[in-house]
């Protein structure tokens, strides 16, 4: 029982990932991010950043119990999103308006 359970979670958030990756081609995410100067000089890419703030909102998990439960399944640490998210160099207005 647990293991059809746990199967079933990874083939739903398998789904919700192919179906937010499908949308942000169609929307053309990484053209607006660069658009709105939302661009990173060094370490993990801003998109990829974005990609997982965004996933979040779906899974029913906010940044702590991401954080805390899978850690490992992250390829940055807490500090690129928080920096991320409080860059005053990006134009989140102009990104807002895309």
């Amino acid at each position: 029982m647990l293991n059809t359970i746990i199967s079933h979670d990874l083939i739903k958030e398998k789904n919700l990932d192919s179906n937010i990756d499908n949308f942000f081609k169609k929307i053309e995410l990484v053209k607006a991010l660069k658009m709105s100067n939302i661009t990173k000089l060094r370490g993990a890419s801003c998109f990829l950043v974005f990609q997982v703030i965004f996933k979040l909102v779906f899974s029913d998990k906010n940044l702590y119990q991401l954080l805390s439960t899978r850690p490992d399944d992250l390829p940055f640490g807490k500090d690129v999103i928080y920096d991320f998210l409080n860059s005053c160099s990006y134009n989140w207005r102009k990104f807002s308006l895309f």
